[in-house]
């Protein structure tokens, strides 16, 4: 009788998983990371960045990634001392932003080695994971309260 609804109850486990993880993603096949959305509607995953746990809000409008400056001084940078030297039009008027290339980017089983992001100079409450992340992937879906990642192999 189980075998008869293999496929139904795999779902329904998947489903558990994503809605117990906390923002952290959950591969549900080979290649495949679901990201729920938080009590905001927001969708924020927890990444490895140099090793270290960064929290990133998924933000399909912004171009680059950007690591907010108290994420940057926990991955050892000071931002005091980054040049400022990019300009970008965002909501809240013109913004500047460092250069900078993490050695590596986790998120879940993803992971990209020399990933250039940005430093944001005014404070900022997330760091924002923009299209820079989102174009090296297969394809992102959002679908009801998820957002699954799909990515080639690496």
């Amino acid at each position: 009788m189980g075998f008869a609804y293999a496929d139904e109850l795999e779902g329904v486990s998947n489903r558990v998983r994503i809605a117990f993880s906390g923002g952290a993603p959950v591969a549900t096949a080979e290649r495949e990371l679901v990201i729920p959305r938080d009590e905001t509607g927001s969708f924020v995953v927890a990444a490895q960045v140099n090793g270290q746990r960064v929290r990133f809000l998924v933000d399909t409008g912004a171009t680059e990634t950007v690591l907010s400056p108290d994420d940057a001084r926990r991955l050892g940078l000071d931002p005091d001392a980054l040049r400022y030297d990019r300009q970008s039009e965002t909501a809240n008027g013109l913004g500047f932003g460092a250069s900078h290339v993490v050695e590596r980017l986790e998120i879940g089983a993803i992971r990209f080695d020399a990933f250039p992001m940005v430093v944001n100079k005014a404070p900022m409450s997330t760091s924002l994971l923009g299209m820079s992340f989102l174009d090296r992937l297969e394809s992102y879906e959002v679908r009801g309260r998820t957002l699954t990642l799909k990515w080639r192999a690496l």
